[in-house]
């Protein structure tokens, strides 16, 4: 790795403790290496012998490739089995699985980062040469690591008006100004983000120069940035000279427009696009990503295997340039390592056996499944909310259907309430009724200047069969606090 190429260019985005990090005494004395062919004696590492790893060998089970289509009881119609096991010379494609157990893999096992690292190819092409990628143990780590980073005390830090209630926790902190980007139903405004910028306000400190974004399937309101919006917002991060943390859970879970089918014709419409070419039918659809889009190393691209294979593996990774992922590699270092060389081992068994097409098309099914998902969701929606009340977009991504209530209709003098104190209320009564969404509040950095009212519905876990009778008893409850149609209303009772 040779960060020097981006010194120059990204050397003052790093904080003053990413400045101050160097190589840990071990790491350095490893990257030395014996250029003789004496047979080397190590006395170095105070690490375990591997005869006395409880673990002896790891199996794992997983759908066959081409059999993605569970049948009753959440069943596979055919699986494949992968063991390892300590001690055996050849494991399946050469996987070191006793290295693997060992200390020393901070980078990840090689193995799973080449595979991963040829994904990001195949997925994002990134325009320039010099990125890099480092393992981590999920997005939540992945986004601390590039606060800590980039962020100094009482930074200022863009972020959407909405969004990740983790992102805020672990940022405040650190004392940072929240800078909100006002939103609509297709996701960050770039005018707004413009503004901001031209307009700043030189007593407040120097401009933000680091955007945090969920640009696919944003959580919480479910929106998805356009090709156009992205390339707005990178002349923006150019000219502004703004880092762009990319954070993507949910970018391979983009879907068709929703245009009203019955779960049976969308259902046949993903269907038939297994007989494309992965590459041309599925890659090629996906709005481009920031990373994409990036030809100097100013994305952060944060990735995870949590929505796309379970979220008990914690593991993930982070993309960017070789200078920020050196300056990870060593926060790491002295902290979480890699992730754990189990879920590594664990991950490769499955996407090895897979390869990179077979990969695709798991993230294929799993679109095909939460568009059936959002499909019925919508469906429930446009049959029972009172469309005098609620508004809504169909995502086009990810798990969340975002619905604003109308405070206008409010009934009740509302002089002493807060819109926070409002939609507080409405979610209590809503708990008594037997529904639960979140509330909008829970989603913004200074929840005092809320003035909307939202809930957001995740339809990845609830059961189908209930959507419908979750969102008439939402309709029910609003109906005490909100004034509605008299043919909304008779609908309704």
């Amino acid at each position: 790795m040779s960060p020097s190429i981006f010194n120059d260019k990204f050397q003052h985005h790093l904080s003053r403790e990413a400045r101050a990090r160097g190589k840990g005494p071990f790491q350095m004395l490893d990257r030395i290496k014996c250029n003789t062919d004496i047979d080397l004696i190590s006395f170095s590492g105070g690490i375990p012998h591997p005869s006395k790893f409880a673990l002896r060998r790891l199996s794992v089970r997983f759908p066959e490739l081409g059999c993605f289509h569970e049948g009753a009881g959440n069943s596979y119609p055919k699986e494949a089995d992968v063991s390892y096991d300590l001690g055996r010379d050849e494991n399946e494609n050469g996987l070191d699985f006793e290295g693997a157990l060992q200390y020393g893999q901070c980078q990840g096992i090689p193995e799973l980062v080449n595979f991963i690292k040829e994904h990001v190819k195949l997925a994002h092409s990134p325009p320039y040469k010099e990125w890099e990628i480092k393992l981590t143990n999920g997005n939540t780590i992945g986004l601390e690591y590039c606060l800590r980073l980039l962020i100094n005390y009482g930074d200022p830090v863009l972020i959407e008006k909405y969004t990740y209630p983790a992102a805020i926790t672990a940022m405040s902190p650190l004392g940072v100004n929240f800078i909100s980007i006002d939103m609509d139903g297709e996701g960050m405004l770039p005018e707004s983000l413009q503004e901001i910028m031209e307009n700043w306000d030189p007593s407040k400190g120097s401009r933000p120069r680091i955007l945090y974004t969920i640009p696919t399937g944003q959580n919480p309101t479910g929106s998805t940035l356009s090709i156009d919006r992205r390339k707005k917002i990178m002349v923006l991060a150019q000219k502004y000279d703004i880092i762009i943390i990319e954070d993507e859970p949910y970018y391979f879970l983009q879907m068709d427009s929703y245009n009203g089918s019955t779960l049976e014709e969308g259902n046949q419409k993903q269907d038939s696009m297994q007989n494309s070419t992965v590459l041309s039918s599925f890659v090629k659809k996906l709005v481009p990503s920031f990373l994409k889009l990036d030809v100097e190393g100013r994305v952060l691209r944060i990735d995870s295997f949590s929505k796309l294979i379970a979220p008990g593996s914690r593991l993930g990774w982070i993309t960017g340039n070789q200078l920020f992922i050196d300056r990870i590699t060593r926060a790491a270092e002295v902290s979480t390592e890699s992730p754990s060389g189990i879920s590594q081992v664990t991950l490769f068994a499955i996407l090895n056996h897979w390869k990179q097409e077979g990969f695709f098309l798991w993230l294929q099914e799993l679109q095909r499944t939460y568009t059936i998902r959002r499909n019925a969701l919508l469906e429930s929606a446009n049959k029972h909310l009172p469309k005098s009340i609620c508004s809504y977009k169909a995502p086009k991504a990810g798990l969340f259907l975002w619905v604003e209530i109308n405070k206008d209709r409010y009934l009740f003098d509302s002089k002493n309430k807060s819109v926070s104190d409002i939609e507080l209320e409405i979610f209590e009564a809503l708990l008594q009724k037997g529904v639960k969404p979140i509330c909008g509040q829970l989603f913004m950095a200074y929840p005092d200047k809320n003035d909307q009212i939202f809930f957001r519905f995740a339809y990845s876990i609830a059961p189908v069969d209930k959507f419908e009778m979750g969102l008439q008893r939402f309709a029910s409850t609003l109906k005490d606090y909100f004034k509605f149609d008299e043919k909304e209303l008779q609908a309704i009772s």
